[in-house]
């Protein structure tokens, strides 16, 4: 049934009524593009944060030509589009299209409906609990080598050495792959992609456009690497083995016998060694500073050590028993979240809270300023491992903690990435007491919230 042009303008003053408040909308020239995305650049928490003290929990974007965005902070709304309104939304989003260039259509951060239920029945099996043990065994064994290349009062790039401990132990657990050899290439274009993916300030036409030739480089070496790592299976043979890369190899669909093709693999594997390593690197970067910034919390830390693990490295079956150094991570996770922020797009229109979101309208769910909010973390921004003790966190309002998203796009190797930082952080603390070089790191907010130009620190024997 075709409605009339009145009652067309009638929804939409609704559609409008309805909307979050926010700022005026943006106009779609240029230069406003320009000066948006210049204050977002260089300070997006702070120029975010300024709208939601403006605005309150949830506020609406409206610029011409695109969709409207609604940005949410309150756990509330967050749970309703992450958990229980999620078959209404799908990953696509604006802001993380050239996201996709890199990791591809295929893996499981960037598709949707059926192939990503498809594609992630595939994946689930290299996460099973019955892998984790001999996962954690290659996580503990990396970090005692790392541990061992540590001298006294030599400084120590923490963020640059967690980088390529994670590579090390994703490439091995997952792919089979030594990837000692291939730790510069990677760094190199990570660097490049951290600094040339998201929020770059200016658009540019393609013949000025430099960043961007360096990320087609960047994910050129990559894919040269899982290139190399493909055929060396492959000319190997897979027999005997359950790792991540043989079940996408080995993959087959039930009904018509296809396999994956090397285009869907390459996303898969490009996807989980950048997601596997990237995340939990940052994590632990950030948990040894913030320990050197707090001596009590530390000292903390190695008598709980102490107590568990007496002289002796960590083994796999130790995990359960490290509480307190999962609690470190987690607090760690709360203040510098490596992934700060998720988005989505309604597929339909949605009902979010007060809300009522009309079909492909952007969202963005801001979980850095969830994690700093003080009406759920008192005195937000002190480092305190006891908010994540048993009871403290079943106290806290779903949707209010989030540094592996929610729902069924949760993410698949949360358990893993828990399990690999909690044996590293005790391995590295137990052997370690690590001294911050200079005061605070600036935040470097891209793909994932890194530490910008590294994060040296000086490791004193305990």
């Amino acid at each position: 049934m075709q409605i009339t042009e009145t009652e067309r303008t009638v929804r939409e003053a609704e559609r409008t009524r309805s909307r979050p408040p926010g700022p005026p909308a943006r106009k779609a020239g240029a230069l406003e593009r320009i000066r948006y995305g210049l204050n977002f650049y260089f300070d997006p928490f702070g120029f975010v944060g300024s709208r939601f003290a403006e605005y309150g929990d949830t506020y609406y974007v409206a610029a011409e030509g695109q969709p409207g965005l609604y940005v949410f902070r309150g756990p509330e709304e967050i749970y309703d589009v992450l958990v229980a309104r999620a078959k209404s939304f799908r990953k696509t989003h604006s802001a993380f299209r050239d996201l996709g260039e890199v990791l591809g259509e295929a893996g499981l951060l960037t598709t949707d409906g059926e192939t990503w239920r498809t594609h992630r029945r595939i994946v689930q099996p290299a996460f099973s609990p019955k892998r984790m043990d001999d996962y954690g065994r290659v996580m503990i064994e990396e970090t005692v080598n790392e541990a061992e290349r540590w001298r006294v009062g030599e400084t120590v790039d923490v963020a640059a050495a967690m980088m390529e401990l994670t590579l090390r132990v994703v490439a091995r657990t997952l792919f089979g792959h030594d990837a000692a050899g291939d730790v510069d290439a990677v760094r190199d274009a990570m660097r490049t992609l951290q600094e040339g993916l998201v929020g770059r300030a200016v658009p540019m036409p393609r013949w000025l456009d430099f960043a961007g030739r360096r990320r087609e480089a960047a994910v050129a070496s990559l894919d040269a690497l899982i290139a190399r790592m493909v055929a060396a299976r492959r000319a190997a043979g897979g027999e005997g083995r359950t790792d991540l890369l043989q079940r996408l190899l080995d993959a087959e669909d039930a009904d018509t016998g296809a396999r994956l093709s090397d285009r869907e693999i390459r996303d898969h594997l490009v996807t989980f060694f950048l997601a596997g390593h990237e995340t939990t690197s940052n994590a632990l970067a950030w948990a040894f500073h913030l320990l050197g910034e707090n001596p009590a919390q530390r000292a903390r830390l190695e008598a709980h050590l102490d107590e568990v693990l007496g002289d002796r490295d960590p083994t796999p079956a130790d995990f359960a028993r490290l509480g307190f150094t999962t609690q470190v991570l987690e607090e760690a996770m709360r203040l510098r979240p490596p992934v700060y922020v998720l988005a989505r797009q309604a597929a339909e229109e949605v009902r979010i809270g007060r809300w009522t979101l009309p079909a492909g309208s952007e969202v963005v769910v801001w979980l850095w300023h969830t994690h700093h909010d003080a009406r759920f973390y008192p005195d937000p921004e002190r480092f305190e491992p006891d908010r994540f003790a048993p009871e403290a966190k079943a106290a806290l309002p779903r949707g209010a903690y989030l540094p592996f998203g929610l729902g069924p796009r949760i993410c698949i190797g949360k358990h893993f990435a828990l399990m690999e930082g909690t044996l590293m952080l005790a391995t590295l603390a137990r052997r370690w007491r690590l001294e911050p070089v200079a005061g605070p790191p600036k935040l470097f907010p891209r793909v994932t919230l890194s530490p910008k130009g590294g994060l040296p620190m000086v490791p004193f024997a305990r």
